[in-house]
């Protein structure tokens, strides 16, 4: 069989097992899909995509490296994700308003990718036959990971919304309209979430950005949640896919597996779907952060650290738990490459770097750098006050409580590594991880996998911890995505082998972990319903008919969908009888309202006066009698426990 026979069958079964795990989830009323929610999964992945190709074609071209060059198109939309979410994050700090510093990226994009098309042509190495077989392929697996993520948007009760049970799906949905409308440090109580969220004051790259694909595409931020969540995901494989190809020196097959692998595995869906945004484009920055960092060290140059630091910086940004991990993964290198060099050889970190001559240039590079700066050390000491107290909550003794959570419970490794419909096959995974690892040099693998290895140790050691489910989901994410991607490549080269058993045993063992791998797909979309629902999304109608300034009560139970319902309730003062308190910003506590809203299960509140003014399948609204006492608390202004002088705002209940 042909190379190109081989790649189109490979993708053929990865399309084939996918169809076959998701097809049947889809179908709505009468088992037919149910296909509102399909105008705005494309309006939105159009969105992203010209956003991303305009942002990054003339930095990759400029950017990689003589040997990456062949997969030039598969680099353009990763670079194109991270460098447009910085630059919206530099012109929104410099009070560029949002539609304008949209319009300014995307036509900075376009003109600089038709100069640098002109001025340096087609790449001659990205139109070989081998090249048009890895964007054919990588195409074919990333169009079944996004057609599989976005089918619980199908379903006969669902639409273009939000889904999964997470809480901060509506502060990261109130980010982005928030990014939209207000300087970033600023506050704004008319807005759905009036502020960035406290803990979240690194985070600013990635929610420009689902700002941006939301705006660009016309829809309202939850509407584009899942379908952007869908793309990162395929992009997050794709990083995979090019650490494979590039870095290991992966075939083709074993490249495209260990992305298939990553992006069907049910823990990588699951980050997008319930949503994890955060964690995500921490996930999707880790292996381009890893391949950058090694071309850096090992070919020093303007052009990779230009590509490493993008990707370093917003994964940090994103979820700075992870950046320890990268940065020793960084130092790690560095040391391995520092000992192999010849006697007297320097490294070239530093004398690489050469200054461009041009005055206009360094003139340009002076000032971006003098705006750019500064910004990205005050987010970055963000991210460090981060990792300082997780370090320390994770120091023997330090207080768990806030990366606790029963309801989320201790994530399984057989779950992070995509198996948890036959956990047996995580030491599997593991060993082929390893052997993939083994068949290279030494000072290639060593950081990956001390990376690796220090990722689970971390996870195993707070499994042992009383409390930090939190600390394991994340660690064992992290740790879990790069045992499927190493183990892909293991699992494709042990088919190969010279002995015939082994190749027998390992072509067996393949066969049945993409089955098993497909199957956890499968179940991962199955379990997945909406969490900002059609019930919710009547409040704010029902908001629009109420009198102007006319304050709500909302005794709905204490869980995500009491955010949702502030959220959709943003143009009044709200308050809450028993408000969700925690870790998310909250309404004041109080009793006394105009109006009140209630769960339909609750039957009528004895503060209500008269009958039912709305209602639907899950939710009334009352007008409140006027003798309730106790004070009116209610205000636009949520409280944020994470900004200290809220915690003593008047009627906080703290």
């Amino acid at each position: 069989m042909s190379r190109r026979s081989r790649l189109l069958a490979a993708a053929g079964l990865i399309a084939l097992l996918a169809v076959a795990g998701g097809a049947e989830r889809v179908g709505g009323r009468g088992g037919l899909p149910n296909l509102d929610a399909a105008p705005a999964v494309l309006r939105t992945l159009a969105a992203a995509l010209v956003l991303f190709t305009l942002s990054g074609y003339a930095a990759t071209r400029s950017m990689l490296p003589a040997r990456l060059r062949r997969d030039l198109a598969l680099f353009v939309l990763p670079v194109g994700a991270v460098l447009s979410a910085l630059a919206l994050t530099l012109l929104g700090f410099l009070a560029v308003p949002f539609p304008l510093a949209l319009a300014v990226v995307l036509l900075a994009g376009g003109i600089t990718a038709l100069l640098t098309r002109r001025r340096l042509g087609p790449e001659p190495a990205a139109a070989t036959p081998e090249a048009r077989h890895a964007l054919v392929g990588a195409a074919i697996a990333g169009a079944v990971v996004v057609a599989i993520a976005v089918t619980p948007l199908f379903r006969a009760d669902s639409f273009a919304t939000v889904t999964g049970n997470n809480g901060d799906a509506h502060l990261a949905a109130g980010a982005a309209v928030f990014l939209q409308h207000a300087y970033p440090s600023g506050t704004d109580p008319s807005l759905p979430v009036d502020r960035m969220p406290g803990a979240w004051r690194s985070k600013y790259p990635i929610y420009y950005s689902l700002a941006a694909v939301s705006s660009l595409s016309g829809l309202d931020p939850p509407e584009a949640f899942v379908a952007l969540g869908a793309l990162l995901v395929v992009l997050t494989g794709l990083g995979f896919f090019l650490l494979a190809r590039h870095m290991l020196t992966a075939s083709l097959e074993a490249s495209l597996l260990a992305m298939a692998m990553v992006g069907l595995a049910e823990h990588t869906l699951h980050l997008a779907l319930e949503p994890f945004y955060n964690q995500l484009w921490g996930t999707l920055a880790l292996p381009f952060t890893l391949l950058a960092a090694w071309l850096y060290l090992a070919e020093p140059g303007r052009g990779t650290l230009a590509l490493m630091v993008p990707f370093l910086l917003v994964g940090s940004l994103a979820y700075p738990l992870l950046a320890p991990f990268t940065l020793a993964y960084i130092a790690l290198t560095a040391v391995v490459i520092w000992r192999r060099r010849a006697p007297g050889e320097a490294p070239g970190w530093l004398s690489a770097l050469r200054l461009p001559r041009s005055k206009g240039w360094l003139a340009l590079g002076a000032a971006l750098a003098a705006v750019a700066v500064p910004i990205a050390v005050v987010l970055s000491l963000a991210a460090a006050d981060k990792v300082v107290a997780g370090v320390r909550a994770a120091l023997p003794g330090g207080d768990l409580g806030p990366w606790s959570g029963e309801a989320l419970g201790f994530l399984p490794l057989s779950r992070a590594v995509g198996v948890s419909v036959l956990p047996v096959l995580s030491p599997v995974l593991l060993g082929a991880a390893i052997f993939a690892l083994a068949r290279r040099p030494r000072e290639l693998t060593l950081p990956l996998a001390a990376t690796t290895g220090g990722l689970l140790a971390a996870a195993a050691y707070m499994r042992l911890r009383t409390g930090g489910e939190l600390f394991v989901f994340k660690a064992l994410g992290f740790g879990g995505v790069m045992v499927l991607g190493l183990a892909g490549v293991g699992l494709v080269e042990a088919a190969r082998s010279a002995w015939r058993p082994a190749s027998v045993v390992a072509s067996a063992a393949l066969g049945l972990v993409l089955v098993v791998v497909v199957l956890g797909a499968r179940g991962e979309v199955a379990d997945t319903a909406p969490h900002l629902t059609r019930q919710l999304t009547d409040l704010r109608g029902w908001s629009d008919e109420l009198p102007a300034g006319a304050s709500v009560r909302v005794d709905i139970e204490a869980v995500g969908k009491q955010q949702w319902a502030w959220y959709m309730l943003a143009d009044r003062p709200v308050t809450a009888s028993a408000p969700l308190l925690g870790f998310f910003p909250y309404a004041p506590k109080g009793r006394k309202a105009d109006y009140l809203i209630v769960d339909r299960t609750a039957g009528r509140p004895a503060d209500a006066k008269g009958r039912a003014l709305k209602s639907n399948r899950d939710y009334v609204l009352y007008r409140m009698r006027s003798d309730v006492p106790g004070p009116e608390v209610a205000s636009r202004r949520m409280i944020d426990p994470f900004v200290y002088g809220d915690l003593f705002r008047p009627g906080s209940g703290l």
